[in-house]
This record gives structure tokens, C-alpha cells and sequence, in this order.
């Protein structure tokens, strides 16, 4: 089992699979860090049980180092199952990303090389420097408190002397240095969350704004942000008509919902995809469309377009599978190739527009050439659940492909 971010796109899916592999995983199911979250609310005795009851709709809400992921379900029946209402979003929004922009202040102050060398030469300093900037944060996120500012040793003077203290500007406040401490504001900090926290609380209220007839019962949220005394409050002021609630042992959640979904993947009943999914294929000329790229097939022009298995927004159970035919463009064709594409539009017509992406090639022999082209049939099975799975079957031979979107060229011959 290996967890991602929800929003994380198949490339960055990809990535896990190869590392996986690498590190001798070869059956590996991914689940999605918010829809495995999901699954263990039921078990949390924090989560009131009026609403877990049938048809109680909630959001949760998983604030993580780096990630926001957040997912709209509803609870169909008195098993637990959840039907998603809409796609996995959320963003670059994680609590992280606060302590990597004042390692980026440090680096203005004293230069992004040196900082790199002293990163290499004093390993053991630099990881202090990060746990004192991270136990910081915790402290102001926990406590609310603009009092005083905090002094971190200065590991990075080395042999450079200040005579009296040095003051450096930021957006959210100064940063004052000595050859001795670095003392950073807790106001700067809390305003560094406070902007933090501002975008998760936009993409929240875009969502709702979007759901705007539907009654959503509670947030809940999880994830080593959701720990953060600023974080539930501004979620109450702005959501006052909503039950905020959060998940015991926040960091360890989605763990425990991965083994839960390992052991039953259908609990999630369908899902909203958040792309327009198909292939490339060449068909007759579309009326009212122009013809890009082209092939004389049988003295007929036949165009390359987006053939669509799947579109955005659409909902679409789990394990559903999409059946397609297709035969060789040319008689004496003895191999036929495959690109898997995704789109964010919902009626892409061409492969080439600008947001279409390639997600996975592949090919699959027909050495059937005395018979007719158009006996001779290719079935694509385009198969949904938290990945991809595409088949490519000879009707006539009964040799098969099989790839996981998370592929990136990457051919499998069953």
C-alpha cells in the first residue's frame, strides 16, 4: 500500500511507483490520502454518531506538511460506504511551507551558496537549526500568542563579526541577527500562518460556493496542521453553521485509513474524475471541425482525435470499466500503438491542444494481416478506481496488455 496526496498528478503517482519498485513493491495499490482518512472516521469516537448516519454529507479536510487535500463525500447506506461528490482538490497549502520560506530568508541574509556548503559541512547544525524553526511554529500555531520573539543560536556566522545587532526587512515583519542569535518575531510568524491558513479557508468557501444547494453536515480535519489552535479557529469563524470536527491522532489517520482501504478498496462506491480521460484515435472528419492531422484512409480523410473514455466531472463507479474497438489504420499493419491522455476540459477534441497531457503509451501487435482490416479488432478497457488501469486485447489472437496510468511508458505484456 502506498499513499498520495489526492491531487498529486500521474506523473508525480508515477514517481512513487518507480520508487516502490525500486524498493521491491511490486504489487502495489495506491490509495489517496484523503480518501483513506475518510474511512476512519467511523471508527473515531470523536465524531459524533448522528453524524455518521446515512445521508450526513461531510468534508474532509487533510492539512498536511506540504499538501492541502480535501474530498466532498457522502455516506450512502449504514455500512460506512462513501460516494465522493466532487474531484480531490486543495493545493500547495501545508504547514511546511512556512518553515521552507524562512530558510529562504536565512538564505537571502547570508547567501544561497554558503548556505548550501554549510548545509554540507555542518549536517548535524542544520538539522538543529530546522527542528528549532519547526518546535517554533508548533508553539505559536498551538498557543496564539504574539508575545515576545524567539532566539535560535546563529550557526552561520562563522568567523563574520557584527558590532551591534543586524535588521533584516521581510514581508511579515524584521528578522534581527547578531553574531550570536537570530531572533524571529512570534508576529511574524503567526502573520506567515495567517496567510497560510487564508488560502485553505478561500478554497474551502470556493467549494462550498460550488455546493452552494447541497447541505454539508461537518468538516473534518486531520493531518499534523489540523493540530493548529489558529487553523480550528478560523475554520469556526468562517464556517459557523458547519460542525468542525477533528480526528484523533491526526498524523497517524491516513496510515490507519490505508489499511483499511487495503482491506476493502469498494468502501469508496464511486468517485468524481477530476480529468477528461481517452486516447488518440483517427476517425472521419467531424462536421464543423477542422482536420489536423490527417491520414487517406481508403481514398477517405480520417482525422486524430481525442477519443473520450471518460469526462470531467463525471461520476463513475468504482472498478467501472470503458470499452473500446479499434481496428489498424492500414491493411498490412502488424502493430497497433496507444497514448493515454488527460485533459482538464471537458470536450478536448484534438490530442495537441494545451491541456491535454500524455499519461502513458503502449502497443499491441496484429499479425492478422490476411484478414480485412476491419475484422481485425483491438478492445481498449479503460478500468476507474483511486488509479487507472487500461487493457489492450487481439480479439483475434487473445494477447493482452495491461498498464496502470501511474505507467509513464511503460509497456506490460501479460
Amino acid at each position: 500500500m502506498v499513499t498520495v496526496p489526492a491531487i498529486w498528478n500521474e506523473y508525480a503517482k508515477q514517481f512513487m511507483r518507480e520508487c516502490s519498485k525500486k524498493a521491491g513493491m511490486n504489487d502495489i495499490l495506491i490509495s489517496l490520502e484523503p480518501e483513506a482518512a475518510s474511512l476512519t472516521m467511523f471508527d473515531d469516537p470523536s465524531i459524533p454518531d448522528n453524524l455518521k448516519e446515512k445521508g450526513k454529507i461531510f468534508m474532509l479536510v487533510d492539512a498536511g506538511g506540504y499538501t492541502v487535500d480535501i474530498t466532498l463525500n457522502e455516506i450512502i447506506d449504514d455500512y460506512g460506504n462513501l460516494k465522493q461528490l466532487s474531484p480531490p482538490s486543495g493545493g500547495n497549502f501545508g504547514s511546511m511551507n512556512i518553515n521552507l520560506k524562512l530558510i529562504k530568508f536565512i538564505e537571502e541574509i547570508y547567501g544561497k551558496e554558503n548556505i548550501e556548503k554549510f548545509k554540507v559541512e555542518n549536517l548535524e547544525k542544520w538539522v538543529n537549526f530546522k527542528n528549532e524553526i519547526e518546535e517554533k511554529k508548533i508553539s505559536v500555531c498551538s498557543y496564539d500568542s504574539d508575545n515576545s520573539d524567539f532566539k535560535i543560536e546563529n550557526y552561520f556566522s562563522n568567523s563574520i563579526f557584527f558590532i551591534s545587532n543586524q535588521t533584516y526587512e521581510t514581508y511579515y515583519g524584521k528578522i534581527i541577527y547578531n553574531k550570536n542569535f537570530i531572533y524571529i518575531p512570534n508576529s511574524l510568524i503567526k502573520n506567515m500562518i495567517k496567510k497560510q491558513l487564508k488560502k485553505i479557508i478561500d478554497h474551502i468557501k470556493n467549494l462550498f460556493n460550488n455546493f452552494n444547494n447541497t447541505k454539508i453536515d461537518q468538516i473534518v480535519i486531520t493531518g499534523g496542521f489540523s493540530n493548529c489552535e489558529l487553523f480550528k479557529k478560523k475554520l469556526t469563524k468562517h464556517f459557523k453553521k458547519t460542525i468542525i470536527s477533528q480526528l484523533i491522532n491526526p498524523e497517524r489517520s491516513i496510515a490507519k485509513g490505508a489499511a483499511l482501504y487495503g482491506i476493502k478498496p469498494n468502501k469508496i462506491v464511486s468517485r468524481i474524475s477530476p480529468f477528461t480521460f481517452g486516447v488518440s484515435g483517427y476517425e472521419p472528419q467531424r462536421k464543423g471541425f477542422q482536420c489536423r492531422n490527417k491520414k487517406i484512409i481508403n481514398n477517405n480523410i480520417e482525422c486524430e482525435y481525442f477519443i473520450v473514455f471518460i469526462k470531467k466531472g463525471d461520476e463513475i463507479k468504482n472498478n467501472f470499466t470503458m470499452v473500446e474497438y479499434f481496428t489498424p489504420l492500414e491493411e498490412e499493419q502488424d502493430t497497433m500503438s496507444f497514448t493515454l491522455f488527460y485533459s482538464n476540459s471537458t470536450n478536448p477534441v484534438y490530442i495537441d491542444e494545451n491541456d491535454v497531457k500524455e499519461i502513458a503509451n503502449f502497443y499491441i501487435e496484429s499479425k492478422e494481416t490476411y484478414l480485412p482490416r476491419n475484422e481485425r479488432k483491438v478492445k481498449i478497457e479503460m478500468e476507474f478506481s483511486s488509479c487507472i488501469t487500461v487493457r489492450a486485447k487481439n480479439e483475434i489472437s487473445g494477447k493482452e496488455i495491461l498498464i496502470s496510468a501511474n505507467y509513464y511508458n511503460n509497456n506490460n505484456e501479460v
